[in-house]
């Protein structure tokens, strides 16, 4: 959702049936990963809630994706589009 002028803030979760979470990123529109943690600072569990904003962004339309690894290395991801006005 957006928050604020060319800003918006992205809420989800991320799980495993088996082992931990280990780690998280996001990209915006292919761009460089950036390193998020969870809510509650530390991944410690199979599932996780995330919350970010993603700032100083133009007006227009964006995909999010949202990278997690569990401590066994599986990786598994999920994108969202928003539109910033």
């Amino acid at each position: 959702q957006q928050t604020g002028p060319g800003a918006v803030l992205v809420e989800g979760s991320v799980s495993d049936a088996t082992s931990a979470i280990q780690e998280a990123a996001y990209a915006v529109n292919s761009g460089s990963w950036k390193v998020v943690f969870p809510v509650d600072q530390i991944f410690d569990s199979q599932s996780e809630a995330l919350r970010f904003r993603v700032e100083k962004l133009a007006p227009g339309e964006y995909t999010v994706v949202v990278r997690a690894v569990d401590v066994l290395g599986n990786v598994g991801v999920g994108k969202a589009v928003v539109e910033v006005k």
